[in-house]
């Protein structure tokens, strides 16, 4: 037997182990041996092993990912597969510019990559910016419809770029056309849940109650013990004031769950939070306490319990269970950030703001949320130029629009006299607020926390030293309820 055959021989027999081990969700050993396989290959074959230690994670250090898919760029002589892989990694990261750039290079090697184009149309939904991801997704499926292989790998592409044009018309508030493209997704998979709760949500802001039913029974059908699904329901009751049928929902997911003390556990959770939302606030708490009682190896639960705790205002109590939680949980950077808030809501500002910063160190700076009530802390301890430096922080990196924070910015702004700017923010949440129906702008923010907002405002500083904004806080932002009843 040749030299040649030898080697070939151990390679085979090295690729199938690395698939054996990979399959078996061994990824730690199969990364292994994808990393010798890439030594001793050329070509496509060393780009395919690089591609198998970073998909599905077998790499976990992002950098590391990135470092090895230029490596495969410049083997593979500028694989379509690389740079929509790498440009995906840079978007995981929320580095958005480098993610382009290599869409970008991409397309300037492969020009009508449907797979590059449709990346590039998620990448801009997620920068927000949604009528370019329109031009870009629609483009990209066009070039899928051209393209006369069926493959499922082309099926597949075909979906997400759908779901995706779902996706970018409702968040431009086109709920109608978005509505159509989740319907061709659910021809092709009728069976996806986020396509079904996709479009159960834009049923539900249309008021189109008995639609969202309908898709939430379905849901039910496939996996009878859905939990989210008996929430959903249970909301669109709430919403059509049918406060018997949501009692009704909850007390049948009740029965289904008896025996198993984990899920039921859940389900109380759940039900408090619905109940919260409804500002029902101490039948929440008592549902977080049957959570914990039915099943208290689950310490999720305490958070809950400061949660509503602290909606309540009794603040000392949501400190000593978040604390607790903590002490069993350090690296949990998620309950510092909820410690400092406490500590900020009882009047230790200084300590709030050690907590807050130490959870934006210890999360390695990737919460944009962390920024917000950093942010609100300074603001509250009348530091107003770092509250909006924090803030902007926040705004950059969240991909989500966050009223609260333009609210907090547009107060701060007034508070350094920079009228101009505040006003131009307040305008811009107006214009935030008022496109949408009621049912979503509960979801953005409620209307007493908004009016909190105005009431600290007003409270704070003397508004007639600012007329501009006095003027304009009385004709549109104190009217806000009555704008948001009329849509």
């Amino acid at each position: 037997m040749s030299l040649f055959n030898v080697a070939q021989d151990y390679i085979d027999f090295t690729s199938e182990q690395a698939y054996g081990l990979k399959d078996s969700n061994q990824n730690q050993k199969s990364h292994k041996f994808f990393k010798v396989l890439q030594k001793l290959t050329v070509g496509e074959k060393r780009n395919d092993y690089i591609l198998e230690r970073v998909k599905g994670q077998l790499v976990q250090c992002p950098v590391e990912q990135n470092n090895i898919l230029r490596r495969g760029i410049k083997y593979n002589n500028y694989s379509e597969l690389n740079f929509e892989y790498i440009a995906q990694n840079y978007k995981s990261q929320k580095k958005y510019r480098l993610a382009m750039r290599y869409l970008d290079i991409g397309l300037s090697v492969y020009p009508k990559s449907h797979q590059l184009i449709l990346e590039k149309g998620s990448l801009l939904i997620e920068m927000k910016q949604y009528s370019e991801a329109i031009k870009a997704l629609q483009y990209g499926l066009q070039m899928i419809e051209k393209n006369q292989e069926l493959s499922d790998r082309i099926v597949e592409q075909k979906f997400v770029g759908l779901y995706n044009l779902g996706i970018a018309y409702e968040e431009d508030d086109c709920l109608e056309i978005a509505l159509t493209y989740y319907e061709q997704c659910q021809q092709i998979d009728d069976q996806d849940y986020d396509v079904l709760y996709s479009m159960i949500g834009i049923y539900s802001d249309l008021e189109q109650h008995q639609s969202a039913l309908n898709l939430l029974y379905s849901i039910i059908e496939l996996n009878p013990v859905e939990i989210k699904a008996f929430i959903e329901i249970s909301r669109i009751f709430i919403s059509m004031q049918d406060y018997e049928s949501m009692q009704r929902q909850m007390n049948n997911l009740i029965e289904i769950n008896e025996g198993n003390d984990e899920e039921l556990a859940q389900v109380y959770i759940q039900w408090s939070e619905l109940l919260l939302s409804l500002d029902m606030a101490k039948e929440a708490l008592d549902k977080a306490y049957l959570a914990q009682k039915v099943y208290n190896k689950d310490q999720q639960i305490l958070i809950t319990q400061a949660k509503v705790l602290s909606y309540l205002g009794r603040h000392e109590e949501a400190l000593n269970i978040l604390q607790i939680y903590y002490e069993r949980n350090p690296s949990d950077h998620n309950v510092l950030s909820l410690i400092g808030s406490e500590y900020l809501q009882i009047g230790c500002k200084e300590r709030a703001l050690q907590l807050l910063q130490s959870a934006i160190n210890i999360s390695n700076q990737q919460e944009p949320q962390y920024y917000y009530m950093l942010g609100r802390a300074h603001y509250y301890c009348n530091e107003y130029e770092k509250a909006i430096e924090n803030l902007k922080i926040n705004q950059e990196k969240s991909n989500q629009q966050m009223i609260q924070c333009q609210i907090l910015l547009a107060h701060s702004y007034s508070h350094l006299k920079q009228n101009e700017k505040a006003i131009e923010l307040y305008e811009q949440s107006i214009q935030f607020i008022s496109r949408k129906n009621i049912n979503r702008l509960k979801r953005v923010i409620t209307l007493q926390e908004f009016n909190q907002y105005l009431k600290y405002n007003q409270d704070k500083y003397n508004l007639k030293q600012y007329e501009e904004i006095e003027h304009y806080l009385q004709k549109r932002l104190i009217n806000l309820k009555n704008i948001a009843e009329r849509i």
